[in-house]
């Protein structure tokens, strides 16, 4: 058994895919397996994941019809043998060959946690250069020594809780068991997970490496446009989970309310990006029915937001926040 199972879902990223398998093999740690997940790529990705999988014995490929990005990881899930499970998208890459090495060392002092919670940097492809490390955890989050729902109350007043799954180590046992698996057929899959795993972790630990390159101005990325279906996804988490959240006697799911109240400020930010005015007016109306969610407002950010909201109500505020973003 390897210590790390490392998930790469691949689709159509022929220009990329090498610079993100060749990061992890120059690692100085060797105790893992890459699972290459071809999903059902039309371009030379096939070819180029039976090259490393016929000449590496720790990497597997696997070839199966396109499923989106959610199935492909689940497949990896499947078959990962490891005790953690690593994702990274295969566009991105690791910029640190100690990355694996110091995951690991935070692992070792806490061998007790579910979930190890690292930075990453964003790449500009065109540009090629990095940003500067915005998302830095600070010492009370990196002191690793408080209770689990503190550090959640922290993470989300503070606007540290990031649900990115490739941002993290994961426990394979702790997603195996509790079938903390990615939901299908969605755009915002990374936070609907997250708000099955959140509650279900005992411990979860933070280590600032910003080894993870997070490409972006790519070429075809799905990430780069917002459309209806993006913000009626996340429309559609907001409201599973603020059902099922409200009435909770768990505290870190009531904690989890706050952080949801963030995602609807996102999306009331994102209402300029929709060219159609009756796809505009009809996810307004789904706000206007969740506008109560801006009283969890422990983010600092949503602190600011719920003031504007309670002086002028939604329809003002969702104008200046579509501006800010506009315009920033």
């Amino acid at each position: 058994m390897h210590f790390f199972s490392i998930i790469l879902p691949v689709y159509n990223v022929e220009k990329y895919l090498s610079q993100c398998v060749d990061s992890i093999l120059n690692q100085n740690f060797d105790d893992y397996e890459i699972i290459l997940v071809d999903d059902g790529s039309t371009d030379n990705c096939g070819e180029i994941c039976d090259f490393y999988a016929s000449n590496y014995e720790n990497i597997k490929t696997v070839h199966r019809e396109n499923g989106g990005l959610s199935v492909a990881r689940n497949t990896g899930i499947e078959i990962a043998e490891g005790k953690f499970l690593i994702f990274i998208d295969s566009d991105d890459f690791y910029t640190d060959n100690n990355f694996l090495s110091d995951v690991y060392l935070a692992i070792s002092k806490h061998p007790d946690a579910d979930i190890v919670n690292y930075c990453w940097r964003e790449y500009y492809d065109i540009d090629k250069e990095f940003s500067e490390n915005k998302n830095s955890y600070d010492e009370f989050l990196l002191a690793n020594n408080t209770t689990y729902e503190e550090v959640v109350k922290y993470s989300i007043n503070n606007d540290m809780l990031y649900p990115s799954a490739c941002s993290k180590a994961l426990r394979r046992n702790f997603i195996t068991d509790n079938r903390l698996l990615f939901k299908q057929g969605i755009v915002c899959e990374d936070i609907e997970w997250y708000m099955r795993v959140v509650p279900l972790c005992d411990k979860m630990i933070f280590i600032n490496s910003f080894a993870y390159a997070y490409r972006k101005q790519r070429d075809g990325s799905i990430t780069a446009t917002i459309s209806e279906k993006n913000l009626n996804d996340l429309l559609d988490t907001i409201e599973l989970y603020f059902n099922k959240f409200v009435n909770s006697q768990n505290k870190v799911e009531r904690l989890l309310l706050n952080y949801l109240a963030y995602q609807f400020v996102i999306v009331c930010g994102l209402l300029y990006r929709l060219d159609d005015k009756k796809k505009k007016k009809n996810c307004y109306l789904r706000l206007k029915k969740l506008q109560s969610i801006l009283d969890y407002n422990l983010s600092n950010k949503v602190k600011k937001i719920h003031i504007i909201y309670k002086l002028f109500g939604l329809g003002i505020t969702t104008l200046l926040l579509q501006l800010y973003i506009k315009y920033r």
